[in-house]
C-alpha cells in the first residue's frame, strides 16, 4: 500500500476550475490600507462634525427665531383677546345706551305730544277769546259810533 499524506493527495489531484483572471486577496492585517482608511475616516468625520455643528447652529437660530415669533404671537393674541373683550363690553354698553336713548325718545315724544295737545287747546281758546274780544270791540265800536252819529 502506498503511503498517502494529505499534502501528497492534494498535489496529485487535478484542479476543478481554471484560473481565468488575476485577482488579489488582501491579507487580513493590511496595515497600509487600515492607516489610509483611518485618515480618510478622520477627514470624513471632521467634515461631518463641521457640517453637523453648522446644522446645529442654524437649527438653534431657527428655533430661537421661532420662539421669538411664538412669544410675539402669544402677546398679540392676548392683546387681540383683550381688544375683543373690550369691544364686546362696548357693544353691550352701546346696546344698553341705545335702549336708554330709545326709552328717552319715547318719553320725550309722549311729552311733546302732550305739549302739542295743550298748545292746540290754547290756540283754540285763544281763537275763541280773540273772536269774543273782536265781537265785544265791534259792539262797543258800533255803540260808540251809534252814539256819536246821534249827536
Amino acid at each position: 500500500m502506498q503511503d498517502r499524506t494529505p499534502t501528497s493527495a492534494l498535489c496529485t489531484l487535478r484542479p476543478v476550475a481554471e484560473k481565468l483572471i488575476e485577482y488579489y486577496v488582501r491579507p487580513v492585517h493590511n496595515f497600509t490600507d487600515i492607516f489610509h482608511g483611518y485618515l480618510a475616516r478622520v477627514a470624513s468625520l471632521i467634515y461631518t462634525d463641521g457640517s453637523a455643528l453648522h446644522d446645529i447652529s442654524r437649527i438653534t437660530e431657527s428655533r430661537n427665531k421661532a420662539a421669538t415669533q411664538i412669544l410675539f404671537r402669544k402677546q398679540e393674541k392676548k392683546r387681540l383677546e383683550l381688544d375683543l373683550e373690550l369691544y364686546r363690553r362696548d357693544e353691550v354698553e352701546a346696546g344698553e345706551y341705545a335702549g336708554q336713548l330709545s326709552a328717552e325718545v319715547g318719553k320725550l315724544t309722549a311729552e311733546l305730544a302732550a305739549i302739542f295737545q295743550r298748545n292746540q287747546g290754547y290756540a283754540e281758546q285763544l281763537a275763541k277769546d280773540q273772536a269774543a274780544l273782536e265781537a265785544e270791540i265791534n259792539a262797543k265800536t258800533a255803540a260808540a259810533t251809534g252814539v256819536n252819529s246821534e249827536q
